[in-house]
């Protein structure tokens, strides 16, 4: 008891100290000294970068006009091979390096030239040759790689839900739906995959079984939630909701999962719902059918149809009631 109370008063403070700040997202550690020193100009652009996005900074400590050069170009046949578009480009960015600064830890940088990849709150050090292309395709290609699982049908779903009994699988929930396109939804999924939790895609429009699945064994959902990011674990979920901000996200992924790994560690409940048992198949028919009834009642013919009904039934009571006063029911 004791331990929740002490980790909701950390996150209570968290959040009141970044509403205070007026900060958009939660800024790496390595950004920044925390104590108000003014921002170099890299670091003002690694921070506005990851904010949605990911990027690679080529480090020098003296000219390198050559680097300068090849880099970029690399990268840009990199992300055109790859079919880019913003946010889920990786963008390019050089520093001078003359004078230690937080983003740079000289304990992992070996060499100069060199190059550092930025996502979430994480950084990545190449410490290979710059000069070798193929070196440098490679490394950012084991950095790009996403392992999606996009589940089809009902029964692919249903088993991801009822996965997480064993307190080891984790997975993200995502959806990109086209009525609310989430552009950073995959490096939410990247971000989610280097905290060794498998990202879903949910593919929209959901069918109605799935539909029900997705709202049943999980009630806590809203509906009416234009975004999907759902973290599953220990047979419990926690809903993001709309805002999956690729920093919001990693620090609400550091701050809900617990330290402990394999011994099914409790989890904070004020952030966590129980996923709901599988549905039987009574179950799936009564909820599919109560949908599309739902679904019908929405319709602009079936909304038409019911008030062109009701137009008719008050003119007819109308009728009926001025027929009533007519003559032939008139005393005088």
């Amino acid at each position: 008891m004791r331990y929740a109370v002490f980790i909701f008063l950390i996150v209570l403070i968290d959040l009141i100290y970044c509403w205070n700040s007026k900060r958009s997202f939660f800024i790496p550690d390595f950004l920044g000294s925390g104590d108000g020193t003014p921002k170099s100009k890299t670091e003002s652009v690694i921070e506005e970068r990851m904010e949605y996005g990911r990027m690679i900074l080529l480090v020098c400590n003296k000219t390198c006009a050559k680097h300068r050069s090849d880099i970029p170009l690399w990268l840009k046949e990199f992300n055109q091979k790859k079919g880019y578009q913003e946010p889920e480009t990786i963008t390019y960015y050089y520093h001078t390096y003359r004078q230690a600064v937080s983003f740079i830890d000289t304990n992992e940088t070996d060499v100069f030239p060199n190059l550092i990849y930025f996502i979430g709150v994480k950084r990545v050090v190449f410490n290979g040759d710059v000069n070798i292309r193929e070196d440098v395709n490679d490394w950012i290609a084991s950095l790009d790689q996403l392992i999606l699982l996009e589940p089809r049908v009902y029964e692919d779903l249903n088993v991801i839900l009822s996965d997480t009994s064993n307190c080891s699988s984790k997975y993200l929930l995502l959806a990109d739906r086209p009525k609310c396109p989430q552009p950073s939804w995959s490096i939410v999924a990247r971000i989610a995959q280097d905290h060794g939790i498998q990202p879903v895609k949910i593919g929209h429009p959901l069918d109605g079984l799935t539909h029900v699945l997705l709202y049943k064994r999980m009630p806590y959902l809203s509906e009416a939630s234009c975004h999907l990011s759902v973290l599953l674990y220990e047979n419990s979920y926690s809903d993001f909701g709309d805002d999956i901000n690729p920093l919001v996200v990693s620090d609400w992924i550091t701050t809900l999962l617990p330290l402990e790994e394999g011994s099914c560690p409790a989890l904070f409940e004020t952030y966590w719902h129980p996923i709901v048992d599988e549905l039987t198949e009574l179950q799936q028919i009564f909820y599919s059918a109560e949908l599309e009834i739902s679904e019908r009642n929405k319709r602009p013919a079936f909304v038409l149809v019911g008030l062109t009904g009701g137009i008719a039934v008050i003119i007819l009571a109308f009728s009926i009631f001025w027929g009533l006063n007519g003559s032939g029911f008139n005393k005088d």
